[in-house]
């Protein structure tokens, strides 16, 4: 085995005195490490984006939210959220439904919000009064721009939505299936999730009187904030406040669909790849066959050194895989190196402000290596099984 790894590491630095194998070996080294370097450099960029993305929802998404298991409302108590308090996490109480909005002649579908009185509002006020009355009401942003709505215009928005029975229905003529309120718009806000849904914030008195609900803190979830508890601390915490009727999700569980989305994109992007390192690597499986070539009038002088065909084949096994290791380190120093220079200067944008985001770490590099070194292991095998020289003898 000595023997195998010393020759084997003497034929990699070694040249031929045929030009064209030296050339078939520069080549096959360069494909090896443009194929390293361009695994890393993707994988680390495909990273980037994806822990961009998800900046999204943390920044867009409570760390947990507690929502009823049936029901979409449920009750609470002052005192419900002052134990949760006392156990050093921050609880916002939300009540949030979807609703038709109608202004002027023209209607759309979007969403109220509403929080009792002692809670402060999530939303960024940019023009206008911070908090509705029962005669007014807030909009988002995406609302101003949809409708012109403006505050100093005291226009009217109505919210309605279905009465939760069809009792109305049976009174005859002139009965209404909707619930409605009337306010002028006082305030323009920017949503913490910048979306493009129509939203208004309403008055929770109101929003009690729309929904049929009587007093009390009524919500469809409880936004939970700056946990000093670890998960399981604080799913016990929450048991033993509210019982088994009400659900805690993290924030990993509330936007599984993205989780799952981005990590299958991530699998399908490292599969691809590595598909097409399987077809790169066939040029080591053909300089192989012509080192081979080139090397078989050796073959009978190792014969005579007592090495076995075996140990032959080892040879040029190793030789294979050492110029798949050689072409590996060099290919990732060089998308190391990329994906730094990425980072520090960000050469390559998506927007004039903003650089490709890009993110590398010790398991990225783990991966491409092993796959290299795997797959190059089996190139070099499958080429010596092919090889004719080695058949002969």
């Amino acid at each position: 085995m000595k023997a195998a790894i010393y020759i084997a590491w003497r034929y990699l630095f070694s040249k031929s005195q045929q030009s064209v194998v030296n050339l078939i070996a520069y080549i096959t080294l360069s494909v090896i490490v443009v194929a390293t370097a361009a695994l890393l450099i993707v994988l680390s960029a495909f990273s980037g984006l994806k822990e961009y993305s998800l900046s999204y929802a943390e920044q867009n998404s409570p760390e947990y939210t507690l929502i009823a298991k049936q029901n979409g409302v449920f009750q609470i108590t002052p005192q419900q959220v002052q134990r949760l308090g006392d156990g050093g996490v921050q609880a916002t109480p939300v009540l949030k439904k979807q609703a038709v909005l109608q202004w002027d002649e023209n209607a759309a579908i979007g969403w109220f919000e509403a929080y009792p009185l002692e809670h402060e509002t999530t939303q960024e006020l940019l023009y206008g009064i911070p908090k509705p009355s029962q005669d007014s009401l807030l909009i988002n942003l995406a609302l101003y721009r949809q409708s012109g709505l403006h505050p100093d215009d005291s226009r009217t928005v109505s919210v309605s939505i279905p009465k939760r029975s069809s009792s109305a229905l049976a009174l005859g003529f002139g009965s209404s299936p909707l619930n409605a309120i009337n306010g002028v718009v006082a305030g323009v806000f920017q949503s913490p999730e910048a979306n493009d849904t129509p939203t208004v914030v309403i008055e929770y008195t109101s929003a009690l009187a729309l929904l049929e609900l009587k007093g009390g803190w009524w919500v469809t979830q409880l936004n939970l904030s700056n946990s000093a508890l670890d998960e399981k601390d604080l799913r016990a915490l929450v048991a033993d406040v509210f019982g088994d009727d009400i659900l805690l999700r993290s924030r990993a569980e509330s936007n599984a669909a993205l989780f799952k989305l981005l990590n299958s994109e991530y699998v399908a992007t490292y599969i691809i790849f590595t598909l097409i390192l399987i077809l790169a690597l066939f040029n080591l499986a053909g300089a192989l066959n012509v080192i081979l070539l080139d090397k078989q009038y050796q073959l009978p002088v190792f014969k005579q050194l007592g090495m076995t065909p075996a140990a032959i084949r080892m040879v040029f096994f190793l030789l294979g895989w050492f110029q798949v290791v050689f072409g590996t380190v060099i290919g990732i120093v060089i998308g190391v190196v990329v994906v730094w220079m990425q980072a520090l200067f960000g050469w390559v944008k998506v927007a004039p402000n903003l650089a490709y985001p890009v993110s590398l770490d010790v398991s990225q590099i783990g991966l491409v290596a092993i796959t290299l070194l795997v797959l190059g292991a089996i190139s070099s095998s499958v080429a010596l099984v092919v090889a004719t020289p080695l058949r002969r003898r």
